[in-house]
């Protein structure tokens, strides 16, 4: 649950106004700090249904807290299909729907190994060790190639 992007206020507005009377859907308002860590340990998934996501840290943050991530392909997040972290959907409705039901219809043990393998990746790529050493060993080669001439 986060901020509404700037430019959609009106069309989550319309949406809620639409949907206020509707058991299955729940508007929440959004979280950080303690209170979204909470949320996402106690939710079993994360779907992140963005027609448009640069990096979406909700999905590393879902990613290190062991739950398996639903996005769509207008995500860069390719490597939850490939890894079998969770679910890389197309970003229709029918693509979001299907992801939806296979992510409901995935036996339990199946969505905490998916989550294990996510936290695991999570933590050996986007933990502040990992991106540090990965940082020093880019400016070490920086630096060699500069002092050896190869440099750009």
């Amino acid at each position: 649950v986060g901020p509404i992007g700037i430019g959609f206020e009106s069309a989550v507005r319309e949406l809620k106004e639409a949907h206020a009377r509707t058991p299955r859907v729940a508007w929440a308002p959004p979280l950080d700090g303690l209170a979204k860590h909470r949320e996402l340990a106690s939710s079993t998934a994360v779907v992140l249904p963005s027609r448009s996501e640069n990096f979406g840290n909700v999905v590393v943050e879902a990613m290190q807290h062991a739950k398996p991530v639903l996005a769509t392909t207008a995500t860069p997040w390719d490597i939850l299909r490939d890894k079998q972290l969770g679910f890389h959907v197309p970003t229709n409705a029918e693509g979001i729907r299907d992801g939806m039901r296979q992510l409901m219809s995935s036996p339990i043990e199946v969505l905490g190994v998916m989550g294990q393998r996510a936290r695991v990746h999570a933590l050996a790529t986007y933990s502040p060790a990992s991106i540090g050493a990965t940082w020093a060993r880019r400016y070490a080669q920086l630096l060699a190639d500069n002092r050896s001439g190869n440099g750009a």
